[in-house]
């Protein structure tokens, strides 16, 4: 269980689902930049902005870099529009494991690969 700076506990389960989310959601912006889409700025912001939100609310992760960490990887891809797709890629993957490693330490999940 994860305690909120709201008073309220989040399961376990609830921060396995969200990390599933983050996944999928780190995974999109990769055919964003293959495809140039004009809305991917956007779109990584409101994903940052989230991210940092929930290292706010969270009580247990306050002291935790993973969302700062998370949210570098996307200022870089915010701040840099024509990196290469293999750069790109390659940040991607590497949040996908900094996430997965996030859930196994606070949601107490291996995923299966």
């Amino acid at each position: 269980m994860m305690d909120t700076i709201l008073d309220i506990q989040i399961s376990n389960e609830v921060i396995h689902n969200y990390t599933t989310q983050l996944i999928n959601r780190f995974f999109k912006i990769l055919p964003m930049f293959e495809n140039d889409e004009a809305s991917r700025n956007v779109y990584m912001k409101s994903l940052q902005s989230e991210m940092l939100g929930f290292n706010d609310l969270i009580i247990n992760t306050q002291c935790d870099a993973t969302p700062v960490a998370l949210s570098g990887i996307l200022q870089y891809l915010i701040s840099n529009p024509a990196t290469p797709i293999r750069d790109v890629k390659r940040e991607v993957f590497r949040a996908i494991s900094i996430i997965e490693r996030f859930d196994k330490t606070y949601a107490g999940t291996e995923r299966v690969k």
